[in-house]
């Protein structure tokens, strides 16, 4: 959704009969939502006073993050014909909190681990992971606690920000 006023504007504009629904996948009702144009904070979805009552914790920018994930590996693994599973996990505050990847032919997985967990919750997934694999690679969240317990031990882990590759709309003149 734009976030900004005049992008909004515009969007609206060229879609006139789009509708928005609260997203399952993320935990949400499946209510319908309707667009909030601002201009003095950042456009957003809302629920329409008579949807259902939404229990959905996470809506912040990155509570779609773990869809964007495993859609992008899904992708780069038919781009590359290799075979795999890629599931979104809910460990207990929504379903985006991790993305597991099982590679079969080299019996390796890979986790984004998108929640925080202390130390000891990592080391009891990495034991349940490492079940069925022979290699097990994380990637973390930034500001995750267990970058900062091991940083010292092991020295960076990967973590980042994950950012949208699409383009930003232009500023329209103003004459």
């Amino acid at each position: 959704m734009p976030m900004e006023a005049w992008a909004l504007d515009g969007w609206r504009e060229a879609h006139p009969g789009y509708s928005y629904w609260c997203g399952l996948q993320l935990g949400g009702c499946g209510g319908e939502l309707s667009d909030r144009r601002y201009t003095t904070k950042v456009c957003h979805f809302a629920h329409h006073p008579a949807a259902p009552v939404c229990h959905r914790k996470n809506n912040g920018e990155s509570s779609a993050d773990h869809l964007f994930i495993k859609r992008g590996v899904q992708g780069l693994l038919a781009e590359r014909k290799m075979k795999g599973r890629v599931e979104t996990r809910d460990l207990g505050t929504g379903p985006g909190d991790a993305v597991d990847v099982y590679l079969p032919e080299s019996r390796r997985r890979l986790r984004f681990q998108l929640s925080a967990v202390d130390h000891r919750a990592w080391r009891q997934a990495d034991d349940e992971l490492a079940a069925d694999a022979d290699g097990i690679d994380w990637i973390f969240a930034s500001g995750s606690p267990v970058i900062r317990n091991n940083l010292g031990r092991h020295g960076p882990l990967p973590s980042g920000p994950l950012r949208n590759r699409g383009r930003r709309a232009p500023r329209p003149h103003r004459g």
